[in-house]
């Protein structure tokens, strides 16, 4: 029989409630994360972008949606603005870039 001994993420996880975090486990700590996002071709209309982000939105913060996915895949679906979302792409793609320069 396996046992999760910790999970990598700050948050605990409704399909594991009785497993730590990796710094509450005495490990060092790691804050993993897992998202999803949608993606619209370059220049698409604001007003289309808007309504979509919208509809996306409104799925998101459906108790049905919301208990199907922390179901499913232990996660705790959260949305944001299509502003919010391109920021943390360009943090992330940041992030990458200095690991990759750091490497050489």
């Amino acid at each position: 029989m396996r046992k999760a001994i910790a999970i990598a993420d700050g948050t605990p996880n409704p399909n594991l409630p009785n497993v730590p975090g990796f710094g509450k486990a005495g490990l060092p700590p790691y804050d993993a994360k897992t998202w999803f996002g949608a993606f619209a071709p370059a220049r698409t209309p604001k007003p289309v972008v808007e309504t979509l982000s919208g509809h996306l939105a409104a799925v998101l913060k459906s108790k049905a949606f919301h208990d199907r996915f922390v179901k499913l895949g232990g996660f705790d679906p959260v949305g944001n603005t299509p502003d919010q979302f391109r920021a943390f792409i360009a943090e992330a793609a940041q992030i990458a870039l200095q690991q990759k320069t750091l490497k050489k």
